[in-house]
Order: C-alpha cells, then structure tokens, then sequence
C-alpha cells in the first residue's frame, strides 16, 4: 500500500526540481 505521503514528497521533490531545471514553465 502506497502512503500518500511519499506521493505528496515525491510530486513536491520533481516539482521543486523541474522548476529549477525549467523557470518558464512555473
């Protein structure tokens, strides 16, 4: 069974790093 948590973490940590990868698309 998958927490929703580490979800939560994961999406947030890729979202973080995408961001900083890629300004434009905020």
């Amino acid at each position: 069974m998958i927490y929703l948590t580490e979800i939560v973490v994961i999406f947030l940590f890729f979202y973080l790093l995408a961001s900083l990868i890629r300004p434009e698309r905020f």
